[in-house]
């Protein structure tokens, strides 16, 4: 109720406080439309990205760039957003006029060889859903992790493919831990870390903010 009556602003609000780096667009961050999601763009203090969500004015992906390089652990981690390629036939067509939606993984055959020129790891943001996410890992090669939404799964994939998800609404925190040796990935280590109230109390900052909104 809350995001709808802000028309998302309280939720980029409250992930602009939480730290957020980089975000893949989903199904439902263009409910409000696309020049709303432009303004909550301006609001953001972080790239959200799609780099198979074209604006057909420009020709480009919707709101600029879509990758990313962040230092972590004395790595480069190239970063690449994808978003649903399916949002404009699961959503009203005033909400996604002007924008077009292809496939992440002939996004990510233009996008991922780029990226490993300039970083250490790739890792795609992606928010296609687990099925497809294993089409990409095994299809595009240079992609070290993808960080997957939208099939709301506990456990992404069947082990195959370095695929990941965090179920969704908050309920679990997803920790993964890259471990490189001599320039080359060694190990991926990942674990859900499950949100109870009880265990987890309540952040001060966060708190005055919830409640001031």
């Amino acid at each position: 109720l809350l995001m709808n009556l802000t028309e998302g602003e309280a939720m980029i609000r409250i992930m602009n406080a939480m730290g957020f780096r980089f975000m893949a667009l989903g199904n439902h961050d263009f409910d409000y439309g696309p020049e709303r999601t432009r303004e909550l763009q301006e609001m953001a203090r972080f790239p959200m990205r799609g780099a198979n969500v074209i604006d057909e004015e420009t020709g480009g992906p919707v709101l600029g760039e879509p990758t990313m390089v962040v230092e972590a652990g004395g790595l480069r981690v190239g970063l690449l957003a994808l978003g649903y390629h399916n949002t404009d036939l699961t959503a009203s067509s005033d909400n996604t006029e002007g924008l077009r939606f292809t496939s992440g993984i002939e996004a990510a055959r233009k996008h991922v060889p780029e990226l490993r020129e300039k970083a250490d790891l790739v890792v795609v943001v992606s928010h296609q859903g687990t099925a497809v996410d294993e089409l990409l890992a095994g299809e595009v090669q240079g992609i070290d992790l993808i960080i997957g939404g939208h099939s709301h799964d506990w456990e992404a994939g069947d082990g195959r493919y370095p695929v990941y998800q965090a179920l969704s609404d908050g309920t679990t925190l997803g920790e993964a831990v890259v471990t490189v040796r001599e320039g080359q990935l060694a190990e991926i280590r990942s674990q859900l870390h499950v949100l109870w109230n009880d265990l987890h109390p309540p952040d001060g900052k966060m708190t005055a903010l919830i409640e001031e909104l």
